[in-house]
């Protein structure tokens, strides 16, 4: 009977993930949703999450988002557009060849050349207490307007 039950509720839980099509998770720090085929990768490291959109025939870049945490020292304190712009100066450092194509409070999106590779990255930053989370979304700048409304989705469904 204990055995029933637990399959059961598996079924049930499993129904239930399919039936809204997401897949939910959290590290403590920030919660978000993803669409059902995406994988996670959950770490312990200052990157939090890599995930990455299901593979398509001959694609030559997989999407993918990464979740990255910043401990502020004692006493300091970002507003999300202070913390925005510290971001886009250390990308500036990184990459000169930075082009920001779009931005708002909290966000930002960008192209850049990493490795030989272009892309276009999506990226939004949450500030809870003394904790900065960088979300950013990254794909082939020729396929990023078929992502961008589900990075936005994503992105912008962390806590």
């Amino acid at each position: 009977m204990k055995k029933f039950l637990v399959i059961a509720a598996s079924l049930i839980i499993a129904n239930s993930v399919f039936a809204q099509n997401k897949i939910t998770f959290s590290d403590g720090k920030v919660s978000g949703e993803l669409p059902a085929g995406w994988d996670v990768i959950n770490t312990d490291s200052p990157v939090s999450f890599y995930m990455f959109a299901p593979e398509t025939k001959n694609d030559k870049f997989r999407e993918n988002i990464t979740v990255t945490h910043e401990q502020f020292a004692p006493g300091q304190k970002f507003t999300v557009e202070q913390y925005l712009n510290a971001v886009v100066t250390n990308l500036q450092t990184m990459w000169p060849d930075l082009e920001i194509v779009e931005s708002g409070k909290d966000w930002i999106i960008y192209k850049i050349e990493v490795n030989g590779i272009k892309v276009t990255q999506y990226a939004r930053v949450i500030i809870k207490k003394t904790n900065a989370t960088f979300i950013c979304a990254s794909a082939n700048p020729e396929d990023f307007d078929s992502y961008r409304d589900v990075f936005k989705q994503i992105i912008f469904a962390f806590k």
